[in-house]
């Protein structure tokens, strides 16, 4: 066999001059920690203030802020997973930066609105878009960028883990200070946007890295456009990741499903009353966020187990998870509980499983081609954030249908 398909080349020897020359600092490791948060941590506090765009625009509002944000992000996404030509580490560094600032702005546009408890459908749609396109671009931007630094990857993907639970004890905490749903939400977006700020600095701060000894391939892409080993090595990886993908396809689309379908299970728990409609919302989201994070901590420290079980628990996961839903949304489901209270744990469980499942899949599809979630393959990760945002998207389209 061509030693592309066992190793290939351009992930590993281009890569490893880089990992001697420059220092692991602790200030590297927290610019991609930031970054990694940064990249959703403002669509996250969109999220978790379901409640106020639900009372402005009617309860299909996450799902059609799901759509445009996740069609935005999906397609910046695919546009610099297939960039034929490789982009220099600073103009990359650019690229990243500007996806940033494009966040920042459009959020806080957003923010002044809530501030006047006026915020029109379609600037509402528009900010959110726009995020999805910042999101897109810094997201895999920064997850580039990361392959040149020892550690950094492990740190980015530390924040982009973080920033659910991150979202979620900033909502918790405003409730518990601010009576008014759209201060809440205005004070969250903005303190959110503070942290894309510091990322966009931080990124451009950022030492230069030395050039490496042979051309990098960096991205599918540029593999799949040389006729060489690269391209050898691309095409096989796609076609050993069938099943991976499918299952992070999966996983993020009951995950989505459940959050965009949040305001129609609010008023099938409770029975139409307003006030626990009005709040229930953001509370599924909220339970969802801190178990998205628990779901990828205790996914990280799985060791890579066999495809085939994996496949067969995420079957039974969507099975599951869409009985619980739909029912739950008919107002079927209580088992006795508070309407809370079994709200807010039916999002804890799926939401913490299907995470679960997605980072222990990401330790198979990395260990496939001799990597680690910690230090992955770009081709590889690139083709399961492919999958997962394609999965995203559907949960989100699934959603606007079914209700």
């Amino acid at each position: 066999k061509p030693q592309a398909l066992e190793s290939p080349p351009v992930m590993t020897a281009a890569r490893e001059p880089l990992l001697v020359t420059v220092a692991p600092t602790m200030g590297t490791r927290f610019t991609f920690v930031t970054a990694g948060m940064a990249t959703s941590v403002c669509w996250n506090q969109v999220m978790v203030n379901a409640g106020v765009w639900v009372s402005l625009f009617g309860k299909s509002a996450i799902a059609q802020a799901g759509m445009s944000q996740g069609i935005m992000s999906f397609v910046m996404m695919c546009f610099f997973t297939l960039l034929p030509r490789t982009l220099s580490y600073e103009r990359q560094k650019c690229v990243a930066v500007a996806g940033f600032v494009g966040i920042a702005v459009v959020t806080v546009g957003l923010v002044a609105a809530l501030a006047k408890h006026s915020v029109p459908q379609a600037l509402f749609l528009a900010s959110v878009a726009v995020n999805g396109l910042g999101t897109g671009i810094s997201q895999n931007r920064c997850a580039s960028i990361s392959a040149e630094f020892p550690r950094a990857p492990g740190a980015f993907l530390l924040g982009e883990a973080f920033a659910p639970l991150f979202g979620a004890m900033l909502y918790l905490a405003l409730r518990r200070s601010l009576d008014d749903i759209f201060a809440i939400a205005a004070v969250g977006l903005a303190i959110s946007t503070a942290v894309v700020f510091a990322a966009s600095a931080a990124v451009a701060r950022l030492p230069a890295a030395p050039p490496s000894d042979e051309p990098p391939c960096p991205n599918l892409g540029s593999c799949l456009s040389d006729p060489g080993p690269n391209r050898e090595y691309a095409t096989k990886r796609i076609a050993e990741l069938t099943g991976n993908a499918a299952v992070g396809f999966a996983a993020c689309f009951i995950w989505v499903f459940l959050l965009c379908s949040s305001p129609y299970i609010a008023v099938g728990l409770c029975d139409h009353r307003h006030e626990c409609t009005a709040g229930l919302p953001s509370l599924l989201v909220a339970s969802s966020n801190v178990a998205a994070f628990g779901g990828r901590l205790l996914g990280l420290r799985m060791r890579a187990g066999r495809l085939s079980r994996l496949l067969i628990e995420m079957a039974v996961l969507v099975a599951a998870g869409l009985v619980a839903i739909r029912e739950s949304a008919r107002g079927v489901v209580h088992i006795g509980l508070p309407p809370v209270a079994f709200g807010t744990a039916m999002a804890a469980v799926v939401t913490l499983w299907s995470n679960f499942i997605v980072m222990r899949n990401d330790h198979i599809a990395q260990a496939r081609c001799g990597h680690s979630v910690l230090a992955p393959c770009q081709v590889t990760s690139q083709i399961m954030w492919v999958a997962l945002q394609g999965g995203a998207i559907t949960g989100t389209i699934a959603a606007a249908a079914a209700w």
